[in-house]
């Protein structure tokens, strides 16, 4: 079998896994925050617990995205984590939706997750390319 077929299905098998598990923590993400914005708790060791592993999870995603030589998508997960990061710092107990810089951007790197998982659910479940003849 071509080379090039080979590396095409193992992209397509990690491309799946990835945006299952991508998925996966933009749903954990959501119910962290959710808790820690509706929730009267005085702790919530357990959601940032969640929230630094699906951050982990990120930059594997990064990673991962950059060695099969994805860099343009690996760049943009960074920038979306990024951008995460630096809007948290505004959500909390209480919080209600706003047009504040730092809600705006954190809820956009969200949805640019959702894409990305999307997106390499998309292209994890596409057939093997043919090698050129």
């Amino acid at each position: 079998m071509d080379n090039g077929v080979n590396i095409r299905a193992g992209r397509a098998d990690g491309d799946l896994l990835d945006g299952l598990v991508t998925l996966a923590a933009v749903f954990l993400t959501f119910l962290a925050f959710d808790d820690i914005t509706t929730d009267n708790a005085t702790s919530f060791r357990f959601e940032y617990a969640a929230l630094v592993a699906c951050a982990g999870w990120a930059i594997a995603l990064t990673v991962r995205l950059a060695r099969r030589g994805r860099s343009m998508l690996a760049v943009a997960c960074m920038g979306l984590l990024l951008a995460l990061l630096w809007g948290q710092q505004k959500i909390g107990p209480g919080t209600k939706a706003s047009w504040q810089p730092e809600y705006v951007a954190a809820t956009a790197a969200f949805l640019g997750f959702v894409v990305v998982g999307l997106y390499l659910l998309a292209t994890g479940t596409r057939p093997p390319r043919a090698p050129a003849r």
